[in-house]
């Protein structure tokens, strides 16, 4: 069955987490990065090899400076997805360095359609990313809780939703910030604090306004 499959993503767990708090999902994404090792001036082959993987995106190359992109659009209207996909190589001192980023994000949240989604993650998207990539995923939403006391609380409870502990963390009038380890997820980033692999974030829009939730894994790829 599709939706039995393996999520190596997480998106399904960092919902339902959420969800356990009363927290409505407003929109999730998902990046998958992967360094090229390729030489640069095989460069245009491994280009061309994604543009025929992705024939259905829209592609345009773009220079400045030093830096190469081949950027890759596509609207899946099945899934209602938005994807991006770029090869971007960046010159320096004589030496280049590439990498591929693939980006998708969705409005919402549509539990009859998640095997659906998965299924085309781990078998159209990630199968084209061999050796050593990194998966980001992000997802935002909000709450109806409107006092600025309850942020942290509600932080330590989206934390431990994920049995996740708090490395560091940034408090603000109406931010706070909360990078935390849990042992659920392989994938961590170094700190000088310890490792991390997920990041809680709530912002308050002040008197009688909702309180906007993210959550990523290992980091929030977006600005909150």
């Amino acid at each position: 069955m599709i939706g039995a499959m393996s999520d190596e993503t997480n998106v399904k767990k960092i919902v339902e987490g959420l969800q356990s708090e009363n927290i409505e999902v407003d929109k999730w994404s998902l990046y998958v990065k992967q360094p090229l090792t390729v030489d640069s001036e095989n460069i245009p082959n491994e280009v061309k090899r994604l543009q025929r993987e992705f024939r259905l995106f829209i592609w345009v190359e773009e220079r400045k400076g030093d830096v190469i992109k081949w950027i890759g659009k596509h609207k899946h209207k099945g899934l209602h997805m938005n994807e991006t996909l770029q090869i971007v190589t960046t010159r320096i001192n004589h030496h280049s360095q590439s990498y591929i980023l693939y980006q998708a994000s969705i409005k919402g949240w549509h539990e009859k359609n998640w095997g659906e989604i998965n299924h085309y993650f781990k078998n159209e998207i990630l199968s084209n990313f061999k050796g050593n990539h990194t998966i980001f995923t992000c997802v935002k939403g909000h709450t109806s809780d409107k006092m600025k006391s309850v942020l942290h609380l509600k932080a330590d409870r989206i934390l431990d939703k994920f049995r996740a502990k708090s490395i560091e963390s940034l408090t603000e009038s109406n931010i706070i910030s909360i990078s935390g380890y849990t042992p659920e997820w392989d994938s961590t980033i170094p700190t000088k604090n310890g490792n991390m692999n997920i990041q809680v974030a709530l912002r308050s829009a002040g008197l009688g306004g909702k309180t906007t939730v993210i959550v990523g894994t290992p980091i929030i790829t977006t600005e909150y």
